[in-house]
């Protein structure tokens, strides 16, 4: 071997030994910054470990303190809801008493049940005039400014010596009720039928065409009549049930409310609540129009509307639209045509015959959760 191939191969040994210790010196170097950041990491871990304690304990303190000054702020309103478990009509159509408190605990509700089966006569006699239905006693109504300024519109009522107001839970958190202060019968035994209901509701135009089918399917036992419960804040509304009692004049009521509520588009609300479809309608049905309009102008039938909305209000204390009343007696407000025959036949199992089903269950609490709102943005409330 030369002197320069030797020198060559010693220069290469060299290296190959460089980068060897230098390989040794990086993971020397990169064991001993891993066991550092282990180390700083076990310190970290041990300051923030009290630290983190110590925040979850504050944090828990606040939100105590937060729910305390909630609760002096925002104290829950506490209510009791009176129902009748003898009555066959409204108490299978209640939800459980756990699903009741349940829908009402995010609207800050505490809400107590008092069953007045077999006492229904005493509970009259103090105020209540309907089952099931709500109570609130004044020592709440004291503490919360918002059912102050609305307590004067909501009928008095004792509860247990206790003084307050009633109010309804039809439409609030149950679909049905027994009235206490009003019936009727016909001599000839068949049953009677209101709808109250507006000329502006899609839910009213629905039951309608519901009404007149499971009429016609329970043998013609029933006398269906649909009265005005015009919507508050809508003009409209009034101007179409006068215009029904108009077309009424010209015998032809029930085919100018089919022809209205079947014009009614959801997507088109502003052409289907408007004067121009009423005149549509008045022509469909065959009116004569100089007449019908002239009627409308001469607002001569005002008093007829009013009359309807007064006895949906102060004869039978409704609050939504629709709502059925069968026999002056039993009020309900069904979700679906099954529901408003099975209403029926609890009112008057006498007049479905072998047509009776059996009672619906127990309203879902779906359907309460939408009862605490009505379709056009308002609580259902008091009577």
């Amino acid at each position: 071997m030369t002197d320069g191939a030797h020198s060559g191969l010693v220069e290469r040994n060299t290296f190959y030994i460089a980068v060897a210790l230098l390989a040794v010196l990086l993971i020397a170097a990169s064991a001993f910054l891993w066991v550092r950041i282990a180390k700083v990491g076990a310190q970290v871990d041990s300051l923030n470990a009290p630290d983190t304690a110590a925040l979850a304990g504050r944090m828990a303190a606040l939100e105590a303190k937060v729910a305390a000054l909630d609760q002096k702020v925002n104290p829950a309103i506490k209510m009791a809801m009176l129902y009748d478990s003898s009555d066959n009509f409204s108490f299978p159509a209640m939800a459980s008493q756990q699903e009741i408190r349940n829908a009402l605990k995010p609207q800050n509700i505490a809400v107590e049940f008092k069953d007045v089966a077999g006492r229904q006569d005493q509970y009259r006699k103090a105020g209540f005039n309907a089952y099931p239905i709500m109570f609130i006693p004044q020592d709440a109504i004291d503490s919360h400014p918002q059912l102050a300024a609305i307590a004067p519109t909501l009928p008095p009522a004792t509860l247990d010596g206790v003084d307050g107001r009633r109010f309804e839970a039809m439409g609030f958190v149950t679909n049905a009720k027994t009235l206490l202060e009003t019936s009727c019968t016909q001599s000839n035994g068949r049953v009677s039928l209101y709808e109250f209901g507006s000329l502006d509701c899609f839910q009213c135009g629905r039951a309608y065409a519901d009404a007149k089918t499971v009429g016609g399917e329970l043998n013609n036992s029933v006398d269906f009549a649909f009265r005005h419960y015009p919507r508050e804040g809508s003009n409209f509304s009034y101007i179409a049930a006068e215009a029904a009692e108009c077309a009424r004049e010209q015998g032809k009521f029930d085919q100018f409310v089919s022809e209205v509520y079947s014009r009614q588009n959801a997507s088109d609300a502003q052409n289907s609540f408007s004067p121009e479809m009423l005149n549509t309608s008045a022509k469909f049905v065959g009116l004569d129009l100089g007449s019908f309009n002239a009627c409308i102008s001469s607002g001569s039938k005002q008093a007829r509307v009013n009359a309807d909305s007064t006895e949906a209000v102060v004869s039978y204390y409704l609050r939504v639209q629709p709502a059925f009343v069968v026999d002056c007696k039993y009020a309900f407000t069904p979700a679906s045509p099954a529901q408003l025959r099975q209403s029926i036949c609890r009112a008057r199992p006498d007049a479905c015959g072998n047509s009776t089903k059996p009672p619906s269950p127990a309203i879902p609490i779906e359907v309460i959760k939408a009862l605490t709102t009505s379709p056009n943005g308002s609580a259902g409330n008091s009577g």
